[in-house]
């Protein structure tokens, strides 16, 4: 059980030997070089959409491009790694759309069959004209 313990004491401090994916320490230039690079994709998200009119889709591929290569080259981030967390971001953010989108979908078939429309309208009026 002590050697057990000990192990995992010796991984914890590797772990705490403050090594970021090719970086042994943290200094200024590095904190500043990490905020530069974090913020590439999200201002090329803003500039593709504000000021080249480009659509939302179209925009969203290029800074997801941009943001696996800024992983990869930047931060020396493993490929697996890059392409399992695409995976669960992409899950983690269709899956609630997908569920609001196909409730939205059964309510409003269920207004249909019972013809309750009329109620549903009365209400949405109200509510948005008082």
């Amino acid at each position: 059980m002590l050697l057990k313990k000990r192990i995992f004491a010796e991984v914890g401090f590797q772990r705490l030997n403050l090594r970021v994916y090719g970086y042994r320490f943290f200094n200024l230039n590095t904190m500043v070089m990490n905020l530069v690079l974090a913020i590439i994709p999200v201002l090329l998200l803003i500039i593709l959409m504000a000021f080249f009119k480009m659509s939302g889709d179209k925009s969203s591929v290029i800074s997801l491009v941009v943001t696996m290569l800024i992983a990869f080259f930047g931060f020396h981030f493993p490929v697996n790694d890059l392409l399992s967390s695409f995976l669960y971001g992409a899950l983690k953010a269709v899956s609630p759309i997908l569920i609001i989108i196909l409730m939205a979908i059964f309510s409003y078939n269920v207004l249909l069959k019972t013809e309750k429309n009329g109620d549903y309208q009365a209400t949405v009026f109200f509510y948005f004209y008082r």
